[in-house]
């Protein structure tokens, strides 16, 4: 099985390599909307307490898991142009356990956005001299690994259900936007009026973004129940992700027989 699943995430790695505009267009994005942001809106943001500047700061963990979102919507396309090519169903009714076919979509996608995520975190020594070390970015790192695999499990788990790109797209823009709004990416939960804060700390978006902004500097200390809720996340989300293909391959193959 170990054999079959080098494969299985060998060949993914082919598909990003021969996809370099999936990369560009998430960085590219990410850094335009963080320019326009930092730039443009600072002096309406500024935070309490603190200068017009530090806003700048403040979003680059946001801007780190925009870039994970990215990456779960190009992960989980891929998945369903392989269900539409049929190469999913040839994996599925193989002796290749279920287990390893979901490594093999997760792994190399999740890989990708969080050093795709790094390289935004990376970019606080550019602007904050006096912030984070190399120590405190490998912190982050952690953390938004955490959150690279919950989020692309979840984004796995809906397209392995949804069988159109578009429908996919707009269960996404439901879903996973609104959550990486009230993750904290934009507004500090501090600032945000009683019901939904509330609903911000429901959101382990908010969590993991409190984790990965602490070890760069730009909020405060994370605590143990932000790092026990960006732990536990990607757990139960692989979780989600095995129990949905558990039970749409038992329905396949009850039907098959």
């Amino acid at each position: 099985m170990s054999s079959a699943l080098g494969e299985l995430i060998s060949r993914e790695f082919v598909r990003i390599r021969r996809q370099p505009t999936r990369i560009v267009a998430t960085l590219g994005t990410a850094a335009v909307f963080w320019l326009l942001a930092a730039s443009g809106f600072a002096g309406s943001m500024t935070l309490p307490g603190e200068d017009t500047s530090s806003y700048s700061v403040y979003l680059l963990p946001g801007i780190a898991l925009m870039v994970v979102l990215f990456g779960t919507i190009f992960g989980a396309i891929g998945l369903i142009q392989d269900r539409h090519s049929g190469f999913l169903q040839a994996v599925l009714v193989s002796p290749v356990s279920l287990w390893t076919v979901a490594m093999s979509k997760l792994l190399p996608a999740c890989l990708l956005a969080t050093l795709q995520g790094l390289a935004v975190l990376a970019s606080v020594f550019l602007i904050d001299g006096t912030g984070a070390g190399a120590a405190g970015l490998i912190t982050s790192t952690i953390a938004l690994f955490c959150g690279a695999i919950g989020v692309l499990s979840i984004g796995l788990a809906l397209a392995w259900r949804i069988d159109s790109v578009a429908g996919f797209h707009g269960v996404m823009n439901i879903l996973l936007l609104p959550a990486w709004v009230l993750s904290g990416a934009m507004f500090p939960v501090a600032g945000a009026s009683g019901w939904l804060s509330i609903v911000m700390k429901a959101n382990p978006l908010h969590w993991v973004h409190g984790c990965v902004g602490s070890g760069i500097g730009a909020t405060g200390d994370a605590g143990a129940i932000a790092w026990s809720v960006t732990v536990l996340f990607p757990f139960a989300s692989i979780g989600l992700l095995l129990l949905t293909i558990r039970r749409s391959h038992g329905r396949r193959g009850a039907g098959d027989g």
